[in-house]
């Protein structure tokens, strides 16, 4: 393609070598004849016509001795001079000499030949001749500007001739350039047409048969790497491009292969993160909603366990991460609660032993909440492991149930228990952080403080309709959906309530 275009510059400074001195040149030679010699030539046919007035009414003047026959006579004169100045300073070159002939040949006319006659035929002694000065004398005068004349003529034609000759030289010259430059032109756009065909049309056209091929579905079809270093980083682009779509196309095969062998094992999973059917206590009533981000499987759980004298066992958490992974530990999580609750451990010691039993959890860890009530005292006795605060609805004011210790992990720690009583109706509300972190169009999180107006308003509704009132509130906040697994849980304690209100 470089070499095209040097070829271009070369056949324009070729050109343009040639053509412009010619170009210089017929403008020359057409100013030369429309502004020196044309006019020039004018001049010497006003000077003939000028010396043949002066001649003509001598003649007249001296055949009838009527002075207006003298008007041509003395025209002539002016009209000679005038055209003998033009020619002087016209830009011809080469006339001076014939000029000065032409001069000399009719002012010796006049003095020798024209004025004499004309006197003496004005003084009366002579009609009808020519007087004193012989008739041979006056013919070989004027002949000799005659022939001034002429040769001032011809000198001016041979200079046009010559500016035509030069002129039509030019202009052959320029057609013959301008052809080969034509010529040389065509060439070379059939030229930079085949090399566009070879270097950029060709490449495009087979780049655009692989990408179509495909897009109808040939992902094994390579994507070529040809032409200019533009077009042929494009074509390596489309083919890293086709060779990501073949792996993830790969990865989706892998991936719905394990869908289909381990679909019964996650189904399974997720009835085991299910709340075991319990029998409440009298003074207790629960509801809880579930709501995953992402498919069936989450890490999210709650569970009622129930324990030794009436009382009953709440747990609520949540592990890091989505699918089988998180749920089976959540399932572990779940059962090892269970087991220690039912082996009358205290919130804090649950916690511990559940911890001790998980093992190396890699980089997953777990929030969690456990909650021992007693109905029948209306005593609540918690521990939370890193878990968002419990909210507590209680004669018109919020109590809050904080942390009590950092997270389950891989790492061993300690937790405290705290214990708080009730003598008539509270509500407790547990939230996972799916919840308080749902985000609305505008970026803003549903937040502590809506949470705590939401309890407000329900405080004195049904666990059923609280929890409910909780999911349908972030659900409107966030109508596209929530980022994070979702999981509520309500518990009514009544220690005045004598009858259970339901399983």
């Amino acid at each position: 393609m470089l070499l095209l275009v040097g070829c271009y510059l070369l056949v324009f400074v070729g050109i343009s070598v040639v053509v412009v001195p010619q170009l210089v040149q017929v403008r020359h030679q057409i100013d030369l004849r429309f502004d020196a010699l044309l006019p020039a030539q004018d001049a010497v046919n006003r000077l003939r016509s000028a010396a043949v007035d002066e001649e003509t009414g001598q003649r007249g003047y001296l055949l009838t001795g009527v002075d207006s026959y003298l008007d041509p006579y003395r025209g002539g004169q002016v009209a000679a001079a005038s055209a003998l100045a033009d020619l002087r300073a016209s830009s011809v070159t080469g006339i001076d000499d014939e000029l000065d002939a032409v001069d000399t040949a009719m002012a010796t006319w006049r003095r020798e030949v024209a004025d004499p006659e004309i006197l003496h035929r004005g003084s009366g002694t002579g009609s009808g001749a020519t007087g004193q000065v012989d008739a041979a004398k006056g013919k070989a005068e004027f002949d000799q500007i005659r022939v001034s004349l002429d040769l001032l003529g011809q000198q001016i034609q041979d200079q046009l001739g010559a500016s035509n000759v030069s002129l039509r030289r030019a202009v052959n010259t320029l057609i013959v350039a301008l052809s080969l430059g034509l010529v040389a032109a065509v060439a070379l756009t059939m030229g930079t047409w085949v090399q566009l065909r070879r270097w950029v049309t060709g490449p495009v056209t087979e780049l655009v048969a692989a990408m179509g091929a495909v897009q109808e579905g040939d992902h094994t079809h390579p994507i070529p790497e040809a032409g200019p270093q533009e077009l042929a980083a494009i074509g390596a682009s489309a083919e890293e491009m086709r060779r990501r779509i073949v792996e993830e196309l790969r990865e989706v095969t892998r991936s719905r292969e394990a869908l289909r062998q381990t679909g019964p094992v996650v189904l399974l999973l997720r009835q085991e993160l299910e709340p075991a059917a319990t029998d409440l206590p009298a003074g207790v009533d629960f509801a809880g909603r579930f709501e995953p981000a992402v498919g069936l499987l989450a890490g999210d759980f709650y569970d009622l366990v129930p324990v030794a004298g009436g009382r009953i066992g709440f747990v609520i958490a949540d592990v890091s991460g989505h699918g089988a992974e998180a749920g089976v530990m959540a399932v572990r999580i779940k059962y090892l609660v269970a087991a220690a609750l039912q082996m009358d451990m205290e919130p804090n010691a649950v916690l511990s032993w559940v911890s001790g039993r998980l093992g190396q959890t890699g980089d997953m860890f777990a929030t969690c909440v456990v909650v021992l009530v007693d109905p029948a005292t209306g005593t609540c006795t918690y521990a939370n492991a890193g878990h968002p605060d419990l909210l507590v609805y209680h004669e018109g004011a919020i109590v809050v149930l904080g942390r009590t210790g950092p997270l389950l992990g891989p790492f061993p720690a300690e937790w405290a228990r705290e214990t708080v009583r009730f003598d008539s109706r509270a509500l407790l509300v547990a939230v996972t952080d799916g919840l308080l972190e749902a985000r609305d169009d505008e970026g803003r999180q549903f937040g502590d403080d809506r949470l705590r107006q939401l309890v407000l308003d329900h405080c004195d509704d049904e666990v059923e309709v609280v929890a409910g009132a909780l999911v349908d509130a972030v659900t409107a906040f966030a109508p596209g959906g929530v980022a994070d697994d979702l999981t509520v849980g309500v518990i009514a304690i009544d220690p005045q309530q004598t009858e259970p209100p339901r399983s």
